[in-house]
Parts: C-alpha cells; structure tokens; sequence
C-alpha cells in the first residue's frame, strides 16, 4: 500500500510520474505516521523503522527485493537507511539516500555497497544514460564476471542523468571483457579501483591477454568515458600470438618490430590532447645470463611519430638512439647515435633476422631543420654488415657492408660506403653531401664491378616512394620558396667495370648489351629528373660516347660510336653482341658515328662503315 500512500501524500507531477512507475509492490513496514496540527494544510510524515518487500520498477530490467531496512517519508523529502537486498541476480548490502522536490526531483545516493553479475547488465536500458550507453557499446560488446562496489555516492536531478556526480570504489573478480577492438577477450582475474563521473583509476590489477599475463594500474580522467586524458601502467609478458596481432595493427616499422617473447618490465602510455607519449623498458623473455634491455620512449599523434629514443644495453655494449621529428613531419629531423652495438644484442631485441651482422659504433648526430642555415651534422658513426630493408619487404634490401660517415657543419662525409645490391652487384661510395638552400647536394664517387639498368631503375624507383612517403600532408601546404630538405640534386661520377642495359620484358636475352669499362658522371636535376655524361664505354669492341637525359626538356639524347678494338671487330661477332643475330655478313669492319634518340628509336644521326 505503500505508493498509493506516496501517491495520495506527495503532490508534485515529477514525483507522481516516477512513483506511476513502481508496480507489483508487496511486503510489510512498521513504523509511525505523524500529523501536523493544521487541519486545513496537515503536514504527514512516516517513519519507517523495518520492511521487508518487493515491486519492479519499469525502467529496470528485474524485479527489486527489500530484506531490511528504515525509510523516511517527509514531503519534500524521502530517505531511507540500511536497506538491503537484491535486483534480479544482483546483490545489495546496503545503502542509503534521500530523493527531494519540488523544483526537481533531485536524487542524492549517499552510500551503495553491492555485488554486480557482469553478463546481467546487458539486459538493462541504459537509453536514459544516452552518453555513456554509445561509448560502452561502441566498445565492449559482452562483460561476464563479478563486480563489487563500495562506497558508492550518486547524485543530480533525476531529468539530467549526464549531470549526475557518481564516486564508487570498485573491485573486479574473474572478469572477461570483449571488445570489437581485440579477436580475443581480456580477462582481469582481480583488480580494484575508484570510478567518478570525471575520473578512473586502476590499481592491483592482475590479468592476461592471448594468453600472456599483466599487471595494470591507470589514473585517467573522462568524459562519459570518451575522450580518456591521463596515464596507464603495464607490466608482462607478450607472447607469439599477441605480438603476431601487434604486427599486423603496424604499430612499428617491420625492422624494428622486437624478437617474441619479451618481457615488458614497464610500460607507461601518457595520454594527452592531440599526442600520445609511451614509455619502457623491455627485455627478451627467457633465463639469458645477462640479457639484452631497451630503455625506450615514443611520442605519437593519430598518424604520425613525434619523437623516439632507445638506450639499450648489453653487458659493455651500450647505445643511445634518437629521432626527433620536427615541425611535425618526417621531412625533417634530428637524429642522434651514442655508442656501440653488435650483432649479437640486436638479434635478442628485434625479430628482423641478419639486420646486423656486424656492428655500429660512433657519437654522431645529424640535424636537418626546415632551415638551411640552421644544417648541421657532427661526429662520426662507423657500421659494417648492416642491412637496410626496402619497403619493409623481406625480399627487398640493401646489404651495407661497410658504412664510414663524418658530420663537419652542413657537409656529410661518405667516407666509405660499401653496398651489396644483389649477389651479383655492388658499390663503392664515397664524397660529399651538403645541406643548401634548395636542398641537399652530393657530389659522390661510385666505383662498381658490376651494375644492370634494372637493378638501378628499381633503386631510384623504391627510394622515390620512402621519400614520397616521408613526406608529410602538410608540405604541400608550405609557400612555394620554401624547398624541402629532401630535394636532391648533384653529382655522381661513376666507374664501373661492367654495365648490363635489359631490354623490355618479353625480349630476348640475346637483346641485352654489356658494357665493359664504363665510365661517366650522374646528374640529379630538381624533381628527381636525371642526365648521364658517359665518357667512355666499350660495347662489342665500340668505344661509345655521349650524353643521356630522362625528360626532353633536359636535352637530347646523343651517342658518339666508333670501332676500337685491335684487331679490328667483325661483322659475324659484333652484330649477334649488339642484339641482331645473323650469319649473312661478315668479315672485318670499322665504324664511326653519331646517332640521336634513345636505343629502338634513334631520331636522326649518321653511320660510317668500311669494310675491306
């Protein structure tokens, strides 16, 4: 009889359309009703001293219990005190609060200790707590396990739920977890922390992830649980099957990605407005005597690194690495090397096999601003048996046998720089780089026994997309006069013993040329556009000259041929040498000519053969 009591007592619209919602009630109450001494305007009030009872409440997705407990009922005000019970499979061990009127009905739960089956909060409308009910879904989409809260205090008016000040002391058993962001479900075996409706955090928190255990703790603030500011702390363990997830998401570049198992013996991740800061030191999982550590930290937006640095160590070997990428773009940077490492400390930590084979060593720092004037490259770094992936591709590398590297103001020297394109070709480098207004500047020696046409084609080819790729949205945006540092120009004069000119797929092999002793100077024109000066080459027993561009707006091709070799070449050797197999000429034969154009389609030119 209790709400048609409330019903007749309380005459405030607010109130009587919640009260309208309790149905099914039962139980009994003792207690005293007291009556004011105005009989025109009587004043009612009803203690309660115990109850017992049950109802449902329509919003709600079970019916409700009352084991014990006292009640106040004083227009504008109701309070109860001690009351226990339960809500469907949930368990209450006491509360406490009051609701009042008549602006609003403003709800004030002072105190909430209870015990929540996770599954069953599914089943409960949270429309009313609109904020909060898109962020859960959007994020967890099942949650099984035990919650306990204490000391729980809810308050604000009844009609503005997303007002509300909540604060809660939650403890978490066997909990399980499933969200759209992970394939498998994070399960917390026990934790505690405290909730509000503006801040979270996370202590003693024991579980595991795809198997590997951790141990969480976070301090966080929110809004509604979206927009999380505030740091979180793990430590553990991260086997093959998480650290095969962590690769596919790319998270790091595939040469830096750490040999699993490892141990991650901190990690605190800063979320901040705009950038995210993580920070850790791991280690290779295992009972190594004196294994190998990485003392890093990462600073990230959305979609691009800020700034990364390492301290690894290992036994005597000890190396701090940083890069620094400024202005917000890896265009441009600053990075730093101070140290030794070799082979064996890098396989511990990364799982790109033959990375190292050898080892690096120096204090050198290179720092490439916006502005030219501000260059500057300091300090020496020494590397051999260092291998460089292109793309990230396992198939697709550089193998730097020896790397010897001098910074003096805005000029880098190449001191040494010894490349394996491929088993059969390889380089020799050495020169000069130099940062200037319009970019950076090589003047390089190259010295090769063997080079093809393909093999540098594909060279200039991967390099153009890291250097696309390095460059961020934002340049296309920077004024016209304002050249990016990547812009290279310059150039290389090469030496190579023995040159191979493919022809197009699908063509014969006996269509490929080889050039013995040739000899010219590389030109890198802005955009990437290129000429070859080509002193000297010997092709089938003709010595060729000339000048080679990749756009006709650099100029026209033009080669120079005449016969050289003693004795003098035949027709029935140099003809099938230069791609056109026949046995209808032969005999001795020189040559002397000039031809316009490129190889299958020579624009103009002239050729003079004598033949005795």
């Amino acid at each position: 009889e209790l709400p048609a009591v409330l019903a007749r007592l309380v005459d405030h619209p607010p109130f009587q359309a919640e009260l309208a919602q309790f149905s099914g009630v039962s139980g009994r109450a003792t207690g005293h009703l007291h009556l004011g001494d105005d009989l025109r305007d009587f004043e009612v009030a009803v203690e309660v001293a115990s109850m017992q009872g049950k109802g449902r409440y329509a919003p709600m997705a079970w019916d409700f219990a009352v084991d014990a407990g006292e009640m106040t009922i004083a227009p504008p005000l109701v309070q109860w005190r001690n009351v226990r019970g339960e809500y469907g499979p949930h368990t209450v061990k006491k509360t406490a609060g009051q609701v009042r009127w008549p602006d609003d009905v403003y709800l004030d739960i002072t105190q909430l200790d209870g015990v929540l089956v996770a599954k069953e909060l599914e089943k409960e409308d949270l429309s009313y707590f609109k904020e909060i009910s898109e962020t859960l879904r959007e994020n967890l989409t099942r949650v099984d396990g035990r919650i306990e809260l204490r000391n729980t205090a809810i308050s604000g008016k009844a009609s503005e739920p997303k007002l509300w000040k909540a604060d809660a002391d939650v403890m978490v058993k066997n909990l399980v977890a499933e969200t759209p962001h992970l394939p498998v479900p994070i399960r917390i075996q026990q934790g505690k922390g405290h909730f509000s409706n503006t801040a979270i955090t996370v202590s003693e928190a024991t579980g595991s992830l795809f198997g590997d255990s951790f141990t969480l703790g976070a301090s966080l603030t929110h809004q509604a649980f979206a927009a999380l500011r505030g740091n979180i702390s793990l430590q553990g363990k991260v086997g093959q099957e998480f650290g095969q997830w962590l690769k596919e998401q790319q998270f790091l570049s595939p040469a830096l990605f750490p040999r699993l198992p490892l141990r991650m013996e901190t990690l605190r991740i800063d979320l901040q407005e705009g950038k995210t800061l993580a920070k850790g030191v791991l280690r290779p999982e295992g009972s190594l005597l004196r294994p190998a550590k990485a003392d890093f930290s990462v600073e990230f937006t959305k979609d691009d690194p800020l700034k990364m640095s390492a301290r690894v160590t290992s036994g005597k070997e000890e190396a701090t690495i940083s890069l620094d990428f400024l202005d917000n773009t890896r265009e441009t940077f600053l990075f730093s090397w101070k140290g030794e490492l070799s082979k064996k400390t890098v396989d511990q930590l990364l799982e790109k096999e033959n990375l190292l084979r050898g080892r690096i060593a120096g204090n050198f720092q290179l720092y490439l601003p916006q502005d030219p004037n501000k260059v500057a490259f300091t300090g020496e770094i020494e590397a051999t048996d260092l291998r460089w992936y292109l793309d990230g591709k396992d198939d697709s590398f550089i193998d730097i046998q020896e790397l010897r590297l001098a910074g003096v103001g805005k000029d880098l020297k190449v001191r040494r720089l010894v490349c394996a394109l491929n088993e059969r070709e390889s380089v020799v480098v050495n020169g000069m780089v130099s940062r200037g207004g319009s970019g950076l500047a090589l003047k390089l020696d190259l010295a090769s026994p063997a080079l093809s046409r393909q093999t540098l084609l594909d060279l200039k080819d991967t390099l153009t997309r890291i250097k696309d790729r390095g460059a961020s949205a934002s340049s296309s945006e920077k004024p016209q006069q304002e050249a990016s540092p990547w812009n290279i120009t310059g150039t290389v004069v090469f030496d190579v013993d023995e040159f191979t000119f493919d022809r197009k797929t699908g063509e014969s092999a006996s269509a490929t040329l080889v050039w013995q002793e040739l000899r010219g100077e590389i030109r890198i024109h802005p955009q990437w556009r290129l000429s070859a000066l080509i002193n000297n080459g010997r092709l089938c027993c003709l010595d060729t000259s000339g000048e080679w561009f990749s756009t006709p707006e650099l100029g026209q091709n033009h080669f120079s041929v005449i016969s050289a070799c003693p004795p003098p070449p035949r027709f029935e050797t140099v003809l099938p040498c230069l791609g056109y197999p026949q046995d209808l000429i032969e005999g001795e034969f020189s040559l002397n000519g000039r031809l316009e154009g490129e190889l299958d389609n020579w624009k103009e030119g002239h050729l003079q053969i004598d033949s005795h």
